[in-house]
């Protein structure tokens, strides 16, 4: 778990990763559907970041 502090330090960063590794992340999605789940709430995470900006 990262602290609120920290997310706002980095979170910006992780907005302007994302064009880079979207496409990416899909694919490890398909190829491990049992971590979907987790994939499923980085992507939340991202979109509450993104949404803060």
């Amino acid at each position: 778990r990262h602290s609120s502090f920290y997310i706002g330090l980095y979170g910006q960063t992780w907005v302007k990763f994302k064009d880079c590794c979207l496409e990416l992340v899909t694919e490890l999605m398909r190829l491990n559907p049992n971590k979907r789940k987790y994939y499923q709430r980085g992507i939340r995470a991202r979109l509450l970041i993104e949404s803060a900006f």
